[in-house]
């Protein structure tokens, strides 16, 4: 008996899962991800630059950045901004204003400002995520938020050998979701600092 070469043949394709074709799932997961550069339906954003997560000491300066981005129409080139925190409670703060403000542009085209907030945190309490907030008169854009740990100056002799931030508070921050924040302290006041631990 002779023995016949193998046949190739083709094999079907698999079944595909119910449900929207793959490239919509994508950009429906990307989104997801990237909520803070979601633009409405008016050409407006704002996003935060810079680092998602910061540590500060109490009454020492700290800011956080954000970029807005919208049309130079007639209904977008009057606005305000503003910033609020939420705490690790879940309470969100009033609106303060900035010192930010619209620049002239070219009608018609899409202009991008940079803001920059500087605040003093009085202490431990103003840990929480500070957003940019944006108002035009027929729409409000928030970003992503900056997650700020305050830190009491001599916060190493009372808290013990660390101070853990709440996971879920962390990872409001999309870009943050897989570390673990712990402020170590030693004797040496030298030595404290901030770590990052990736999970």
């Amino acid at each position: 008996m002779e023995s016949q070469p193998p046949r190739w043949r083709a094999l079907p394709d698999p079944p595909r899962p119910p449900g929207p074709p793959a490239a919509p799932r994508l950009l429906l997961g990307l989104l997801l991800l990237l909520p803070g550069t979601l633009r409405l339906a008016g050409g407006q954003s704002v996003t935060h630059t810079g680092l998602p997560i910061m540590a500060s000491l109490a009454n020492t300066a700290v800011s956080f950045s954000c970029r807005i981005t919208y049309p130079y129409t007639p209904q977008f080139k009057i606005f305000t901004v503003s910033y609020f925190h939420e705490d690790l409670q879940g309470q969100r703060s009033p609106e303060k204003p900035t010192i930010c403000h619209p620049v002239l542009g070219t009608e018609n085209q899409t202009r991008t400002l940079d803001c920059q907030v500087i605040l003093v945190l009085p202490g431990a309490s103003a840990t929480g995520t500070y957003y940019c907030s944006v108002r035009w008169p027929h729409a409000t854009v928030s970003g992503s938020g900056t997650f700020i740990l305050v830190r009491e100056a001599d916060a190493g002799s009372r808290d013990g050998p660390h101070q853990e931030v709440p996971r879920s508070k962390i990872c409001q921050q999309p870009q943050a979701a897989s570390f673990r924040i712990h402020l170590h302290s030693s004797a040496a006041p030298r030595d404290r600092g901030l770590r990052l631990h990736r999970e």
